[in-house]
């Protein structure tokens, strides 16, 4: 309520001024307040119960209400270039002493909403325990022989096992990484991470306008009338500050639409640690997915030589490994099936 009676005083104040900037700065606070009632809407339909029709539930009313919210401001940001391109050619008067009070009183007004925000948003505390293992020295006699060639195949042997165990490390280090990710993922919100930096724009173009009302107000356009260029120029730049910042977001909303990878899922890593794994394990199907931020799915299909038991706790032990916790995996044992299709899915 209290944005809204700002955001209508803001608009009262850009009329009176005769400032496109301060009215741009206006837009931009009603998208906000525009994108927050988004936000909550959307957070409401996650938390709807799934159905049948519906089997995965409300979770991409997040990135839909996200995305809703990016391109009303998309819009008005574009509606306000127009303007003000127009502005750089036509002949108006600012009242500088207006616009100075009305943009000082919106840079208060997005510092207290910038705080709101930074408190709803979820903070991550990490605390470094260091790592899980404890690193255990193996010391490797040389015993030195008259003949070289055992001492050089003795060091070979070695020369293996460091290379066997540099990849053991890597592949703990990619699932590690990816459980982290994961586990980060779920403690964020991307509507609560898109409002957070809408208004943080809004601060910055706050402190724009001020600064381009100071300049009016000091040097006004009846006396100085290169400084009524300063108006529409404040607005072009922020404007182009807008495009950039929603990039970002609105890229991370398409790709988790178009059913991408969860980013800092070592995927790769994860496949060639299960083909690894006894039994001829092959996935010849395999799918990783989120339905939101936090919210990750996956799915395989695998092939192996015997015990699909003992493949499918082992394949599902990997994927915790990696931090993926809801996982369909359909195994398949070559070895039973005598060209029959019967596998049977199990769910974890």
């Amino acid at each position: 309520m209290i944005g809204v009676i700002f955001c209508t005083a803001q608009g009262v104040g850009a009329y009176f001024a005769g400032s496109i900037a301060v009215a741009a700065d206006c837009a931009h606070l009603a998208t906000d307040m525009l994108g927050i009632v988004i936000s909550m809407v959307a957070l409401w339909l996650t938390r709807k119960e799934k159905s049948f029709s519906y089997s995965f539930g409300w979770h991409r009313s997040e990135i839909l209400g996200t995305i809703m919210s990016l391109l009303f401001l998309l819009g008005v940001t574009l509606w306000l270039v127009v303007e003000a391109f127009e502005r750089i050619f036509v002949d108006y008067d600012i009242d500088g002493e207006i616009m100075l009070v009305t943009a000082v009183l919106s840079l208060i007004f997005n510092l207290l909403m910038l705080e709101t925000l930074h408190q709803a948003k979820p903070h991550d505390h990490d605390h470094d325990h260091g790592d899980d293992g404890h690193d255990h020295g193996h010391g490797h006699g040389h015993h030195h022989h008259e003949g070289g060639h055992k001492e050089e195949h003795h060091h070979d042997h070695h020369d293996h096992n460091g290379h066997a165990e540099e990849k053991l490390s890597k592949k703990a280090n990619s699932a590690k990484l990816s459980k982290e990710a994961l586990e980060e993922d779920k403690h964020k919100n991307i509507n609560v991470d898109a409002a957070f930096l809408h208004i943080l724009g809004d601060l910055l173009m706050s402190v724009g306008v001020t600064i381009a009302g100071l300049v009016i107000y000091f040097y006004p356009p009846k006396d100085y009338p290169w400084s009524k260029y300063v108006d529409p120029a404040c607005t072009l730049l922020f404007s182009i500050l807008v495009f950039f910042s929603c990039k970002k977001t609105l890229g991370g909303c398409i790709y988790i639409l178009m059913e991408g990878a969860p980013e800092g899922v070592k995927s790769e890593d994860l496949k060639e640690e299960i083909e690894s794994l006894p039994n001829e394990v092959k996935m010849v199907d395999y799918h990783i997915w989120s339905l939101s931020r936090g919210k990750n799915l996956m799915t395989a299909q695998i092939t192996c030589r015997g015990e699909p038991m003992k493949v499918l706790a082992e394949v599902t032990a990997k994927c915790k490994e990696y931090g993926l916790e809801q996982c369909t995996i359909q195994v398949e044992d070559l070895d039973a099936l005598h060209g029959e299709q019967c596998s049977k899915p199990y769910q974890f």
